[in-house]
Formats: C-alpha cells, sequence, structure tokens
C-alpha cells in the first residue's frame, strides 16, 4: 500500500476518534481523499439506512424500505432502492437508485447531470449539505440524522477494505440452501438456468419474427461485442446499418470502412494524433468510405471506460471481421445451427477471427505490448452461451435440447458483479462456490435468481419461481 494512502486512511481514523470522543465533527473537502470519505457513507447507508425515517432538504419524510442493492460498477451507489415518502396519512413508495455524495453540488461535479446512467434516481443522499444541489431529487443529509452509536459501529468496522459479505448479505433463501447437499445445490441453480435459457429463446424467436434470422444474429452479436458500456450505440448502428446493407458490400475493406465510417470513430489520416504508421490504412478507409457513404449520419454515443482491450474500435473491427465476405461468419453460424454435429465445438472454431492490424491496436492512436486477440476465449464463450446457443434453438426448434445442453455443460463463464452478489445471497459458507460452480449452468442459474426480483429480500422458499423449482 502507498503511502499518500496510508495517509488518508490515519487521516479517516483520527475522524472516527472525534466520533467516538463526542468532538464536534468538522470535515474539510481537502482533508480527506473523496474516495475514501464516500466509501464511509456507503458503509453508514448499507448498514444503517434500512427501515429509518429522514427528513429530505425540502422537509418530506422519507422511510427506507430497501436500501439497495450495493453497486461496484458505474453508476448510481445503490440500485433498485425502495423508498416510501410520507405527506401526513399519504404515503407515496418509489423504486429506483440511490446515489451518495459527501456534498450535493457532487452531483454536478461529477457531471451526473448529462449522464443516463443516474436518470432512475429516485434519492441523493449526501453527509454535509451545500448550497448548490439537484431540486429534481429528494436529498437527505444523513450528518445530523444519525446517532453517534450507529456511527461508531460502522466506524468498528474494516470499511476501507469493505468485504463482500457485507455489501452482499445472504437472503432470506441462503439458510434453506445451507443444509442442501452440493448435488442438490447443483440441480437447482441448474434448473433455474434451464428457465433462463428458454428466456432467452423465446426472446429470439420475437426477434426473427420481426427482423428475420440474419439481422437478428447480426444485432445479438453486436450485442454482446458492445457488453455493458456500448450495448446502446452497437445496437443503433446494426439498426442503421443492417445486415441487408452490410451484404451489398464485396470486399473486407469495403465492410471495415463503411462500419468504421458510419460508426463516426474514422479520425482524420492527417492528424497528428494518429499512429504514423496508420496514415495509410485510415487513406485506404476513407477512400472506400467517401464513395459509400450516406447524408445524415445518426450521432452514437461511444463510452470509454474499462479495459482497453474493449475499446470501440476493437469491438467495431470484430464486427467487420464476422461479417466480411465471401461466406460471413453470421452465415456460417446460421448454417452450422442446422447441422447435427458437435454446435459449440463448431461454434468456437468459427468464432477464431484473425486481423493482423487490430490485434495490435486498442485504437487509432495507441497499440497493444503485444498481439491480442480481437475476441478472446471468455468473450467467445459469452457469445457462444448467451447468443449462438439460443439462438439455434430459436430458429430450430429440434436443437432446443442439444443447445440447452450446450448451454448448460459450457466451462464457467468470466466472474461478474452479479456471480459476485449471487455467491454472497445465496451461499453459506462462500466458499461452496468452489465446490458447486462447475459449469455455466450453476452460473446461469444464480444470475436468474438474482435478477428476479429489485428486493432481494423478497426471495425466500416461499417466492413463486424457487418454489416451482424446489418442486422440479
Amino acid at each position: 500500500m502507498n503511502q499518500p494512502f496510508l495517509s488518508e486512511i490515519n487521516k479517516l481514523r483520527t475522524l472516527f476518534q472525534q466520533l467516538k470522543s463526542g468532538q464536534n465533527l468538522e470535515v474539510r473537502e481537502e482533508e480527506f481523499n473523496d474516495n475514501l470519505k464516500e466509501v464511509f457513507i456507503q458503509a453508514v447507508w448499507n448498514e444503517k439506512a434500512q427501515n429509518r425515517i429522514f427528513t429530505t432538504l425540502d422537509n418530506r419524510q422519507v422511510r427506507i424500505d430497501y436500501s439497495g442493492t450495493w453497486n461496484d460498477e458505474s453508476g448510481p451507489d445503490f440500485k433498485d432502492g425502495k423508498v416510501t415518502f410520507i405527506n401526513n396519512d399519504v404515503e407515496t413508495t418509489k423504486q429506483g437508485d440511490i446515489e451518495l455524495h459527501l456534498k450535493a453540488a457532487d452531483w454536478y461535479n461529477h457531471k451526473h447531470e448529462n449522464n443516463p446512467e443516474f436518470d432512475n434516481v429516485i434519492l441523493h443522499v449526501i453527509w454535509e449539505e451545500s448550497l448548490v444541489f439537484p431540486e429534481h431529487i429528494p436529498t437527505v443529509c444523513l450528518k445530523n440524522q444519525l446517532d453517534q452509536e450507529s456511527l461508531e459501529q460502522v466506524s468498528s468496522f474494516d470499511w476501507i477494505y469493505y468485504p463482500d459479505g457485507m455489501k452482499f448479505p445472504p437472503c432470506p433463501l441462503a439458510p434453506y440452501l445451507v443444509v442442501k447437499s452440493n448435488k442438490d445445490l447443483q440441480n437447482f441453480f441448474t434448473a433455474a438456468a434451464i428457465i433462463r435459457f428458454e428466456e432467452k429463446v423465446n426472446t429470439f424467436k420475437r426477434h426473427i419474427i420481426k427482423v428475420g434470422r440474419e439481422q437478428a444474429l447480426y444485432q445479438g452479436i453486436a450485442d454482446a461485442l458492445g457488453y455493458k458500456n456500448n450495448r446502446e450505440p452497437f445496437n443503433a448502428l446494426t439498426t442503421f446499418l443492417n445486415y441487408k446493407a452490410i451484404k451489398k458490400f464485396s470486399s473486407k475493406g469495403d465492410i471495415f470502412a463503411v462500419i468504421f465510417g458510419t460508426s463516426g470513430l474514422l479520425p482524420d489520416y492527417t492528424s497528428e494524433a494518429i499512429l504514423p504508421e496508420l496514415k495509410g490504412y485510415i487513406k485506404n478507409l476513407w477512400e472506400k468510405w467517401w464513395d459509400k457513404r450516406v447524408d445524415n449520419l445518426p450521432e452514437f454515443k461511444w463510452v470509454r471506460r474499462g479495459r482497453p482491450f474493449n475499446s470501440p474500435e476493437r469491438r467495431l473491427a470484430a464486427l467487420a471481421e464476422l461479417t466480411a465476405p465471401p461466406e460471413s461468419i453470421i452465415d456460417q453460424i446460421i448454417r452450422l445451427s442446422e447441422s447435427d454435429s458437435d454446435l459449440v465445438k463448431n461454434f468456437e472454431e468459427v468464432l477464431q477471427i484473425k486481423n493482423e492490424i487490430w490485434e495490435s491496436l486498442t485504437s487509432f492512436k495507441t497499440k497493444t505490448k503485444s498481439p491480442t486477440a480481437l475476441l478472446g476465449e471468455s468473450r467467445k464463450r459469452e457469445i457462444i452461451a448467451n447468443i449462438l446457443l439460443p439462438f439455434t434453438a430459436a430458429l430450430n426448434e429440434s436443437k432446443n435440447a442439444k443447445a440447452c445442453e450446450g448451454f448448460i455443460n459450457l466451462p464457467t463463464l468470466q466472474n461478474n458483479h452479479l456471480i459476485k452478489e449471487a455467491v454472497n445471497r445465496f451461499l453459506i459458507p462462500t466458499a461452496r462456490a468452489k465446490e458447486i460452480m462447475k459449469n455455466n449452468g450453476v452460473q446461469q442459474g444464480m444470475i436468474k435468481l438474482i435478477k428476479e426480483t429489485k428486493d432481494i429480500n423478497n426471495l425466500s422458499p416461499h417466492h413463486p419461481l424457487v418454489k416451482l423449482l424446489l418442486s422440479s
């Protein structure tokens, strides 16, 4: 741990000593690292907010029915909270996200007003008041509404390394599952995974009827390439530049030019910002795009967040490879989905795309340290599990059982925040995850259950889905 960070921790421990001794607490912006302070506020909220009644800055009473699910990713600090505003005898309940800050003005300092991820915020929670705050969202100031005992209890936790088990405490279903054998738990989660698979199949069936099989698969793969951050622009791009339009182009170069040109990410080849060795490549793309460009292109809002290997440019290059002639990989997948051979093996082979230029780039401006595949093994498995196998079952009902079996038996996918939450919510102790999480089926079943309800406290042995699974 570096010394500046240790210094911030020591300052915060001094803050708690002040709290415990009853000294007047004054938090100064310049004294403490903002991120550490917000972690403390999040810990206070997570531990002490539920079932309390607070007063907002505009003098409304609000009861916290569910403080929300701690969000480790981008966006609001707590997702899917539930609060009730009390006005005399009239109660108005709202469900949505909850955002926490040191000061109310941080809403604007962090530019949340222009970020669609924060459109569903129903409550703004702050530590200390400021003159500027978002008037359209009810705001609660915690500092003067929590007793010293509550703050002492939170300060006694190792909240700087706040454990996942406290962020995501066991749900009411966990004590029931704890007595189940590993085999029974695997069967339980696998049954949930089968339901999740059928939901994916039905989604594809509806989309195939609406747009046709080629366009449905094209958009499904694009959705997977966009992942969380760029799902929306990939969907908009593949709607505007549909598969029928892509098929008109007879060369891979044309398709790369049209995809990058339409996306708005094809840079000026005279710019000094691009890699010098790419000027000829970019100029060639521009020459191809210039004759094929269309007017009134929509603006696609690309997000640059996360690993450089997941940049919009690399994902667009992968999409271009998947749609390139002579027989595009999209067309190959449709053909393979109708064969009687090993579906998973066939799909793994067909997704082995190669592109010498883009394997060495993260954008037109930056290189990779070493050549890296456009589609890594984990991304390929996710595309197979979430797109290709459900698409196959939707396209050909006789392949449903085979596709579902492949979905269940795929190796475990890369862990994400949903899996991390599910393990802590369902398993006591969490170490059991190593014993039961042997394939994609168990993971997918956990995801199905964790997404089943916005309030995890509703997930008990009496929940309709749980009762169904236990009876199967």
